[in-house]
């Protein structure tokens, strides 16, 4: 209602109440004219009072009410459920509607009036009246976002249509996920999701392997599993870079596949969802950033601008992209020679050539995709890998290594892997490199095992297991074995045959050895304290008249320490750090009792004091006043003086 309005509103007359009633509201509507507009008025009285409680306005486009519970007059928007305590009461038709508490007295003159002004016909007044000031509050609530909204669709304009092989590419390329589905009762004859053609395989329910007709990478499945999936959907994002006459376009999508068992037959449905998109002009100088969701929670979806950064990780994502039309936006790209219309689709690339990526990266990606290894060429540009001029300095190989991982066109992970087994010196072969993308075994287990063995027994033996078991119990089992003293290289300690079972068996023998264990571990590193006392107390032993410093003779030395002093130097680590060389524990003693605990000392390697920490731990100002701190300071500039010399 009209601000203008309100002073005409309030002339109106108020309908005098005539009905009277404990715990009731009693609508009185009347229809008035005001500025030309028809305003239907209802007077609304609460149980004894004489005084009519509210006035609610309402008119074609808005209303407005007049409340006059408090004794004044006070203007406000609020409806008629807020004013008056509203309830759901009953479903008519699958629509709850809402009823006052208390009773609702009116005439059937009124209800009519009620009924024609509002629409709404067969309900209770309060629920006509609330439903239409509820219509009312959303056509303006739409009218300020198609303010917004009308304005993005100008600036979007029209977007090119889809490329007409666009489903195709999704159900056939875009997914890289591939199956060959067989049945037990049918051995080793199974279907090709991919090339859709009947096979041989070895039956194995998720081995990892290719198919024998269009050596795609796939995943066998057992339909006749009990507890396998009816369904499963598959994803991936696919960047569509379009153009049209002024600007460049780019859509990612998510799009997906659908797989439902039914009997022998797979059926599959593929689809895709718009994401994110990004309007640029052809010299890139300016962009806008759209996301596809409900603006302001709102059904239906669209589009709506973001503010993203000029970089933004969204944009940096490296998806699949879709290049079967990059003729017409090739020559836009920052390197155009880069040859994305090669790329593989089973490749992850990021949109960051355009605009966001260096000219030393895209020339450096260009050089590996040129020699056919695609993702390693896009890990450059989305930085995984170093931007160099040669590839032998990308990828800190030798000029024999390119050859196996152009065999393979290996990915980041298989990098890894390599350079891994090189590391152990058993550079792997490009048939072991195949074999390591068809596998479930995690690189920290092969690191593990591969001093002991070679990598064609660890797949052989872990081929069928799964990472999350491997991960679970080998783990544990391996550094179980290593610590009871096992001959690692026995394939009978390396490869037992129920892992799970052989982790358990060996979990109650460890714990029976354990105390053996740890005793031996405590010989070895009280030996070592042993050792390095003599060199401790010739670098720091100093001493004068009252004082002296000096080395503990063992690891038992420094626990006794600790526990005499109360402080925490008798925990593990500290004797774990003297024997690694980070740092030292050294005591300050009293010549009159020098097998008396006084202050504790931690060094580090740097010749530079840590802490100093008398009983208690309290702090160190006391000792720092004496002569014997002073010989310490003057020793230690000497030995970080001869430090620096030698460089």
């Amino acid at each position: 209602m009209a601000r203008v309005k309100k002073k005409k509103l309030e002339l109106l007359d108020i309908a005098p109440r005539y009905q009277r009633q404990h715990k009731s509201w009693e609508f009185l509507p009347h229809m008035e004219k005001v500025a030309g507009e028809d305003i239907l008025v209802i007077d609304i009285y609460y149980s004894m009072n004489n005084s009519v409680t509210y006035r609610i306005f309402l008119g074609k486009e808005d209303y407005i009410t007049l409340d006059m519970n408090c004794g004044k007059e006070i203007w406000t928007h609020k409806d008629l459920g807020e004013l008056i305590h509203v309830r759901w009461i009953y479903e008519t038709e699958g629509q709850w509607y809402r009823k006052i508490h208390d009773k609702v007295l009116i005439e059937p003159e009124g209800l009519e009036l009620i009924y024609t002004y509002t629409g709404y016909t067969k309900a209770e007044p309060e629920y006509c009246i609330i439903c239409y000031q509820e219509k009312k509050n959303k056509e303006k609530r739409l009218a300020k976002e198609h303010r917004e909204t009308d304005r993005w669709d100008k600036e979007i304009g029209t977007l090119p249509k889809l490329p007409p092989d666009w489903e195709e590419f999704i159900n056939r390329e875009a997914i890289k996920e591939n199956y060959i589905f067989y049945h037990r009762e049918t051995k080793d004859i199974g279907k090709c999701s991919y090339c859709e053609k009947t096979v041989y395989i070895h039956a194995r329910h998720n081995l990892r392997t290719r198919c024998p007709e269009c050596g795609k990478y796939v995943t066998l499945k057992d339909l006749s599993r009990k507890s396998g999936r009816e369904r499963w959907r598959d994803y991936r994002k696919v960047w569509l870079i379009q153009k049209d006459d002024e600007r460049l376009i780019f859509r990612r999508y998510e799009v997906y596949k659908d797989y439902n068992q039914a009997v022998f037959n797979i059926h599959t449905k593929s689809g895709y969802r718009q994401e994110l998109m990004c309007i640029m002009s052809l010299d890139r100088n300016s962009e806008s950033w759209w996301q596809w969701g409900c603006y302001k929670n709102h059904l239906p979806e669209r589009w709506v601008k973001n503010h993203f950064s000029d970089f933004s990780g969204d944009a940096f994502e490296s998806c699949c992209l879709y290049n079967r039309n990059t003729k017409e936006w090739q020559e836009y790209m920052l390197h155009p020679y880069l040859p994305v219309k090669e790329i593989p689709y089973e490749t992850e690339i990021s949109i960051a050539f355009f605009k966001w990526c260096g000219k030393d990266r895209l020339e450096a990606a260009e050089k590996l995709m040129k020699v056919g290894l695609w993702h390693l060429g896009s890990d450059v540009i989305t930085g995984y890998l170093p931007a160099k001029k040669k590839i032998n300095q990308i990828l800190e190989i030798e000029n024999d290594d390119l050859e196996i991982l152009k065999a393979v066109n290996a990915d980041y992970d298989q990098y890894k892997f390599f350079q891994k087994m090189k590391s152990f010196g058993k550079r792997p072969s490009a048939e072991e490199m195949a074999l390591y993308i068809c596998t479930n075994i995690p690189l920290s287990l092969i690191s593990k095992l591969i001093p002991y063995t070679s990598f064609h027994q660890i797949y052989k033996r872990y081929k069928y297991n799964s990472a999350g078991i491997l991960g679970k119990y080998y783990n544990d089992y391996f550094n179980m074995c290593k610590e009871l003293g096992f001959d690692m290289k026995s394939s009978f300690v390396l490869f037992p045959k129920n892992i799970k079972k052989a982790h358990d068996d060996l979990v109650l023998y460890y714990n029976e050895k354990k105390d053996e264990i740890e005793e031996k571990k405590r010989n070895r590193i009280y030996a070592k304290v042993e050792k390095i006392a003599e060199e401790l107390n010739r670098l720091y032993g100093v001493e004068d008249e009252e004082y002296f410093i000096r080395a503990p003779k063992n690891a038992a030395e420094i626990i006794k320490e600790g526990h005499a002093m109360h402080h925490c130097v008798a925990g593990k680590q500290y004797t774990e750090k003297m024997v690694k060389g980070e740092s030292y524990i050294l005591f300050i003693r009293k010549k009159s009792n020098p097998e008396k605990s006084w202050y504790t000392m931690e060094m580090k390697s740097d010749h530079t004091v840590v802490q100093v920490r008398g009983f208690a731990n309290r702090d160190d100002d006391n000792i720092r006043q004496k002569n014997i701190w002073k010989l310490l300071t003057e020793r230690l500039k000497e030995l970080k003086k001869n430090m620096r010399a030698a460089g």
